[in-house]
């Protein structure tokens, strides 16, 4: 390494730098600068000998400059004297990714991404890392590795990748819940069938990949981790026939689905079982994953005898067809369905009879003023992700006032 090496660190880690200083087996004093703050790692001969940040000495300051990932790097060659070691540069290393995913664990919710694409993980790690709340243990490339990983990390939630080279996706994440459960939250540009497969199969979010996810991937993998992995289990959705009569043209009651991240193979349960009535309209509302409820409106269409209709524009609502909407949708007489609704006068809007199911993970959809009618609400006790909304909540507080509250175990 040439005397007096200045510069700023752009496209290399700490980690790289402390190596090409040992590999040189020189003495000298790499200096780091970041914001405003000053760390200096001391080598002799190569070895690293001595660390030092304002507030930490030794090892501890040698782990936190590791995870200074910008700033300016200087090295100047000098003497050295002290004869001591903190240890082997390839030692030093381990430990410090150990104690850095140790650090993560404890102040915020551990992530494994799962991702072979450079460019994709490189964006996804930036979204994850940008959090507060979340910690990023390590980016893997294939379903062999994300085995292993998981194991030795025991992660609070999966970032997977439906399109792994070798071991695919599909089959990572059936070994994964069999060998290491842990909360799996897919992504790919599509979710399809074989996303569709593995929300049956107890996976708790699946997350596109599009521009939008920056808006939203951070508060759905903070949810994802909470959901209780011990209680999910495989769902079943049979492929069901058409029905041979059309579509009745205006419905005459309404049944309304409410699910969220780590209820979505309930909710796909409840359709698979539930009764064709050409009177009667469905509402899905998808909440917790922005873009999945397109997805699922396309692949449903081929697997449920509703005609499936993705609410995104000014929709009017018939008998015998299912709607999925994003979020609560606008329902204005007449009837007709419009994106983006107030919650309040939702069900207020629909004439006749109305039944409202509510599975697990709802709690940031916000219900006020539920009309009367028959309401099932998914029990807590056993649901993998129990958030109600506050308003679900009272009337299961009032359950013995209200004979029409029904619970489902």
């Amino acid at each position: 390494m040439v005397s007096g090496l200045k510069g700023q660190i752009e496209g290399l880690s700490p980690e790289a730098l402390i190596q090409a200083v040992a590999l040189s087996g020189q003495s000298g004093v790499l200096t780091v600068s970041f914001r405003q703050r000053e760390g200096r790692i001391y080598f002799r001969q190569g070895k690293v000998v001595g660390a030092e940040t304002p507030e930490r000495q030794g090892k501890e300051a040698f782990f936190e400059i590791l995870s200074w990932q910008d700033g300016e790097v200087s090295f100047v060659p000098k003497e050295i004297l002290s004869t001591g070691e903190l240890g082997s540069v390839e030692a030093l290393l381990m430990e410090a990714a150990t104690h850095q995913s140790e650090k993560g664990k404890g102040d915020a919710l551990s992530v494994l991404l799962v991702e072979d694409s450079p460019l994709a993980a490189r964006t996804l790690s930036e979204i994850i890392e940008s959090s507060p709340n979340l910690h990023l243990l390590e980016v893997l490339s294939n379903g062999e590795e994300a085995l292993w990983a998981a194991a030795e990390y025991n992660p609070d939630v999966i970032l997977l990748d439906l399109n792994l080279p070798g071991l695919t996706g599909s089959k990572a994440f059936k070994y994964l819940m069999i060998q290491h459960p842990a909360p799996i939250v897919l992504t790919s540009s599509r979710c399809g069938p074989e996303g569709l497969s593995l929300l049956l199969l107890g996976a708790t979010a699946f997350c596109k990949k599009s521009s939008r996810q920056a808006e939203h991937l951070a508060q759905l993998l903070e949810k994802a981790a909470r959901v209780r992995v011990n209680r999910l289990r495989r769902y079943r959705l049979p492929v069901r026939e058409k029905p041979g009569r059309e579509s009745s043209s205006r419905p005459g009651n309404f049944t309304v689905i409410l699910s969220g991240i780590g209820g979505f193979g309930e909710a796909l349960e409840f359709l698979g079982q539930k009764t064709w009535v050409p009177e009667e309209a469905v509402i899905w509302v998808v909440d917790g994953c922005p873009e999945l409820a397109e997805d699922l409106a396309e692949v449903l269409r081929e697997r449920l005898p509703w005609e499936t209709v993705y609410v995104k524009a000014t929709t009017i609502v018939r008998g015998g067809t299912l709607y999925i909407s994003s979020g609560i949708p606008a329902f204005k007489k007449g009837p007709v369905l419009e994106p983006n609704g107030d919650p309040e006068r939702f069900w207020n809007a629909m004439e006749g009879c109305v039944e409202t199911v509510v599975f697990s993970g709802v709690k940031s959809v916000d219900v006020k003023g539920v009309c009367p009618g028959k309401i099932w609400i998914r029990d807590p006790e056993s649901s993998p992700a129990p958030d109600l909304p506050g308003s679900f909540k009272k009337l299961a507080e009032d359950s013995l006032k209200l004979e029409d509250l029904i619970r489902l175990g």
